[in-house]
C-alpha cells in the first residue's frame, strides 16, 4: 500500500494532550509521509461536537490536521464546524447523525442538500442543524474570520510552503508538557508549530531570533500558533 489512514496519530490528537501526540507523531518507526492525517471521518463523533464547538480548539485542530507530514484529509463540514455524535438506535441509522447533508446554504432544507434521511427514523431529529445556526457555506463564507475562511488560509499556506508539503519534523522543546511544538523544514523555508494543549495560559520561550521572526511569550488555553519563515 502507498499510504494508510493514521488512526494512532487520530487517537492521540483525540486524547487532546501534547505528551500523548508527541508520542504518536515522533515514534521512530512511524514515517507519517505514508500516512493520511485526520481528525474525524465518517465513522467517529465530529470533532466540533468533540470539543463542544470550543473556537480556539476547533482551530488547533485544523492547525494540526494540516501542518503534519503526510496527507491531511478533511471531512466534508469539517471545515464548517459541523456537529454530529453517532445514535445508539441498534440500527444502521446510527451514523447518520455524523454523516448528515453538507450545510451549503442557511436553512436546512435547501435545494441541492442531500437530506436523504429526512422523516426516515429518530436520527433525524438530533438537533445537530438548525436553520441560520452560522454552521454553513454560505453564512461563514462571508465572515473573514470564519472556521471555513480559517481552514481556507492553512490551505493556502500549505500549498505555498515547501516545508509543509515536503519538509522534515523535527520536534522543538519548551520545557512544558502541555506545549506541543515542531519544526517542519525544506531548503530556507521552515514552519514552526506552538499547541497549548491544556485550558491555562502557558508562558513559552523559544529562540527564533536565527529566522528574524519573534515567537509569543505565552499561549492562551487551546491556542495554537504557525511562525513562518523563507
Amino acid at each position: 500500500m502507498d499510504k494508510v489512514f493514521s488512526f494512532p496519530t487520530y487517537f492521540a490528537l483525540r486524547s487532546m494532550t501534547a505528551e500523548k501526540i508527541k508520542e504518536a507523531i515522533f515514534y521512530p518507526k512511524i514515517d507519517l509521509n505514508r500516512q493520511f492525517i485526520f481528525i474525524e471521518n465518517h465513522d467517529v463523533e465530529r470533532y466540533a461536537s468533540f470539543v463542544s464547538s470550543n473556537p480556539n480548539k476547533l482551530r488547533l485542530g485544523a492547525i494540526i490536521n494540516l501542518t503534519l507530514p503526510g496527507t491531511p484529509i478533511i471531512y466534508y463540514g469539517q471545515e464548517l464546524g459541523m456537529k454530529g455524535i453517532q445514535g445508539k438506535w441498534n440500527s444502521d441509522g446510527n451514523d447518520i447523525p455524523v454523516r448528515l447533508a453538507y450545510r451549503w446554504t442557511e436553512k436546512v432544507q435547501s435545494k441541492g442538500s442531500a437530506n436523504f434521511y429526512r422523516n426516515s427514523g429518530p436520527w433525524d431529529q438530533t438537533g445537530f442543524v438548525r436553520d441560520k445556526d452560522g454552521i454553513s457555506y454560505q453564512e461563514e463564507i462571508k465572515q473573514p474570520d470564519s472556521l471555513l475562511n480559517f481552514y481556507t488560509r492553512l490551505i493556502q499556506l500549505r500549498k505555498s510552503s515547501p516545508a509543509l508539503s515536503y519538509g522534515s519534523l523535527e520536534q522543538v522543546t519548551v520545557g512544558k508538557k502541555e506545549i506541543l511544538a515542531y519544526l517542519r523544514k525544506k531548503g530556507s523555508d521552515w514552519v514552526m508549530v506552538l499547541a497549548n494543549f491544556s485550558d491555562k495560559l502557558q508562558v513559552i520561550s523559544v529562540d527564533t531570533s536565527q529566522w528574524k521572526v519573534s515567537c509569543p511569550k505565552s499561549l492562551e488555553p487551546w491556542q495554537a500558533v504557525i511562525l513562518r519563515a523563507k
